[in-house]
């Protein structure tokens, strides 16, 4: 699936159905065009997710896609079906969901994953981050970072497995300049947000 020019899509579920006689062994990739187009990034564990013959698997995020964006699946056996359910939007509205995945290779660092832009709060719906350096990854840490005061609040710490992932659905809220930022002991490692972009109001006299 590929989001149209002009356009922001919304997924809000995908069905696959294994019809092969044996079962499947899939990964789902996103391609976040305004990133790269040189590569995908994996969307869960990147060993990737098994679904027995007869059998189906459901993805309930809400995935958001900008122009040129991409989402796939690659499996090891044919005869997937694949249904999904999104929506549809004009990109030029005030209020603007957005996609941002990046592979990043820094290491025992912070690295910025989300800046609010100057004029915009920012509502983070799905935080994912995957570890496929190849060696497990201890301590990490996930903080918000408020702009106002420049203290930071920690949000998670811990092991990331080799080949596994992270995620987070909690609501959070980003005002102007906020940021939320990860520290990973080892590289590369892979980071999926889903957001919502609307303008500050203006107070007029």
């Amino acid at each position: 699936l590929e989001c149209p020019s002009g356009k922001t899509l919304v997924v809000r579920n995908l069905n696959i159905f294994n019809d092969n006689a044996n079962t499947a062994t899939q990964t789902l990739h996103l391609t976040d065009k305004s990133e790269s187009e040189a590569y995908t990034i994996v969307f869960g564990d990147t060993d990737g997710y098994t679904i027995a013959t007869k059998s189906n698997a459901s993805w309930g995020y809400r995935f958001v896609l900008e122009e040129g964006d991409k989402i796939g699946f690659q499996t090891d056996v044919d005869s997937q079906r694949i249904a999904g359910s999104y929506v549809l939007l004009d990109s030029s509205s005030r209020t603007n969901y957005k996609h941002k995945s990046v592979k990043f290779t820094s290491e025992d660092e912070y690295v910025t994953l989300l800046t609010a832009p100057a004029g915009h709060t920012l509502i983070v719906k799905v935080i994912r981050l995957g570890n496929v350096s190849g060696t497990n990854a201890t301590s990490n840490i996930l903080r918000l970072v408020e702009a106002t005061t420049n203290t930071y609040v920690t949000l998670s710490q811990g092991t990331i497995n080799d080949t596994t992932s992270a995620t987070f659905t909690s609501t959070f809220v980003l005002e102007p300049g906020d940021t939320i930022q990860f520290l990973n002991t080892e590289q590369p490692m892979n980071s999926t947000i889903f957001y919502m972009e609307m303008p500050v109001p203006q107070l007029r006299a």
